[in-house]
Parts: structure tokens; C-alpha cells; sequence
């Protein structure tokens, strides 16, 4: 799920999804003291991921072809720095395959004698592996939604989506990345429709754009039940009523690229909706934080910002920070309690 959508909803963070990631930092707390469940982890996890690559396709994956079609315990030497006659970045030509053998070489060890993860490099990497578990814990990645391709339907109300494998009538909590702010959650009652495709989310285009300014180019909706996370839809209910909605974000027509091929290509790396994103999910941030500041705290953080907003306006009125009038205006205020020294907050 993410922290672009979980600090929008310290309710439900609190309430569903710090016990399910207190869980998930137990089970792995205690998962990697023991290199063969560690190992046993690892592989249930490629396996989930192999899956739901495939889903889609309706393609089954052999893994015991796989591992057969691979030369794996010959190219392991006894250092596990280095590979026999080649280098490591040559013979590892993409995650995927170094991937691949680390599962290969773990589903079969674990299968026979237990040996293979003893080894340094197999150590080196069940660690590597723990730490990106730790951190999808840590950022709340590991709260997964399901995803799907976005497709417009006009057969579809403007509060209702098209999820082909879940229930009829279902309330379904539904968002998609980069999130700007909590407009781009919202949920939608699921009707089946005639015609659907695999892997496939439909939904009304004026609801796309008009919440999540989806425009079915490619664009994924994530989703999942509202039963599932039932706090956390009943926030998002809250923050889309009329008084509590951000004003709607009205997007702007494609411009095409112009310049040369390189210039395109830094221009897109640049990624500057997601640092938009990024910046206002830090001011929410602050703002929860601000919130849930125990009472006793509150006048003392007060002062400070007082005094941070003095020292502000009186750069701006030296001329060395330019500030525009409409920002000033809102500032005096907050600067003057400063100097009347106000209890503003009750203990």
C-alpha cells in the first residue's frame, strides 16, 4: 500500500494496519534466525510473485523444468564472491536470473540435504532479502492491494467499478500511484458486466479522471474489499465528503515531447509528479504528526513556530526572503504570539 496513501488515514494506520505489520515485524523477527525457514520464505515468495506474473497470461510455470534447464552448482565456486571464468555482472545479466538461481539452488537444497544454505553467498543474499522484507514492513508496502488494467465503461454509474472476479455488490476501497492527495481514494460498489477481461479493472471515465486523473494508457487501479479494511473505508468516506475533498485537480491535455531523443529521455526521468506527490504527502505528514502531539506538548511547539515566523517576516522585511503578500498576511498572526506569550492550548 505505501505511504503516499497510509498517511492520509492515521485512523485506520492505527487502528488495522500498525497490528498487521506488528504481526508481519514478528514472524520475520523470528523467521531469520533460522536459515532454513528464511530460505523456505524466500521461496514461497518467488513462487507468489512468479504466480502473479503468470496470472494473467494463464501460463503454468514449471519450476522444476526451470531449475533442470539451469547450470547452477557448477558455476558456484568455493569463495561465493566469484564465478568460475567469468565475471559475477556478466553471468547475472538481469535480476530476474540471478533471481532465479538463488530459487533454484534453495528449492533444491531444501529438498535434499540442507547444505547450499550454509554457504557465504547464499547467507550474503537470505540477508539482502531480509533487509527489503524489513523495509516493505516498514513503509507499509507490505499491506498489498491487487491491481488491474484500467478500462473506461460508460455501461458503469459514476459510483461504481468492475472487478470480474469479486462479488456483485461488494463495496471495494479503490486508488491507483502516483497519489496527490486523499481525492484519489475513493470507493465504488462492484456490477459485473457482459463482456470482461482478465487482469482487467473497469470503470467510469468521469470518476477516473475526476478522482485519480486516470486516463487508460496504461494506467493501474489498485483495489480491495472494503471488508478487509474496514476502518480504512470508512476514513476514506470521510475525507471525500463535500466540506473535508481537496479541490479537484483539473489535468491538462498531453503536450508532446519535443527536442531530441536524449533531451526527451532526461525529461521524463526527471519524474516530477511523483516529487509533487512526495512533497505533499510530507505536509500531510507534518500535519498528523501535529495532531496526535499530546496536549502538553502543543503550546511549547507553538512557540517555536511562532518564533521560526518571526525570524521569516523579519528576513522578508530585510529584504533577503521574498514572500508573497497573500503568505505574509497569513503569517502576522501566528508571529505575534510569540510576543504576548499566550497559553493557547489548555493542559
Amino acid at each position: 500500500m505505501g505511504t503516499q496513501i497510509l498517511v492520509n488515514y492515521p485512523q485506520a494506520v492505527k487502528q488495522e494496519i500498525l497490528p498487521l505489520i506488528k504481526q508481519q515485524s514478528e514472524k520475520l523477527a523470528i523467521v531469520q534466525k533460522y536459515p532454513r525457514e528464511l530460505a523456505q520464505r524466500y521461496i514461497e515468495t518467488y513462487e507468489r510473485r512468479k504466480a502473479l506474473l503468470l496470472k494473467d497470461l494463464k501460463t503454468d510455470f514449471d519450476f522444476e523444468e526451470d531449475i533442470e534447464e539451469f547450470s547452477i552448482f557448477d558455476n558456484l565456486d568455493s569463495g561465493g564472491d566469484n564465478f568460475e571464468n567469468q565475471d559475477s555482472s556478466e553471468h547475472f545479466t538481469t535480476q530476474r536470473q540471478k533471481d532465479l538461481l538463488l530459487y533454484s539452488l534453495l528449492k533444491a537444497d531444501l529438498a535434499n540435504f540442507n547444505q547450499i544454505i550454509e554457504h557465504p553467498k547464499i547467507i550474503a543474499e537470505l540477508r539482502n532479502f531480509v533487509r527489503k522484507e524489513w523495509v516493505e514492513i516498514a513503509t507499509g508496502r507490505s499491506i498489498k492491494f491487487t491491481s488491474g488494467l484500467a478500462q473506461p465503461s460508460l455501461d458503469l454509474q459514476q459510483d461504481e467499478i468492475c472487478v470480474p472476479y469479486l462479488k456483485e455488490g461488494e463495496e471495494i476501497i479503490v486508488t491507483r500511484s502516483p497519489l496527490i492527495n486523499s481525492n484519489g481514494v475513493i470507493t465504488l460498489i462492484n456490477k459485473h458486466l457482459p463482456k470482461m477481461l482478465s487482469g482487467c479493472v473497469y470503470i467510469n471515465p468521469k470518476t477516473a479522471m475526476d478522482n485519480m486523473q486516470c486516463d487508460f494508457d496504461g494506467d493501474l487501479l489498485a483495489f480491495a474489499p472494503s471488508k478487509e479494511f474496514p476502518v480504512l473505508a470508512a476514513e476514506v468516506k470521510e475525507k471525500n465528503l463535500p466540506n473535508n475533498r481537496y479541490p479537484d485537480i483539473v489535468k491538462k491535455a498531453k503536450v508532446p515531447y519535443q527536442g531530441s531523443f536524449a533531451e526527451i529521455a532526461v525529461s521524463a526521468m526527471e519524474n516530477k509528479i511523483g516529487i509533487i506527490a512526495n512533497e505533499i504527502q510530507k505536509n500531510i505528514a507534518l500535519q498528523c504528526e501535529i495532531s496526535a502531539m499530546p496536549q502538553s506538548e502543543r503550546n511549547d511547539y507553538m512557540m517555536r513556530v511562532s518564533a521560526h515566523f518571526n525570524y521569516v517576516l523579519k528576513r522578508c522585511e530585510q529584504g533577503k526572503l521574498q514572500i508573497p503578500s497573500e503568505i505574509r498576511q497569513q503569517l502576522y498572526p501566528l508571529a505575534s504570539l510569540l510576543n504576548k506569550n499566550l497559553r493557547i492550548f489548555p493542559n
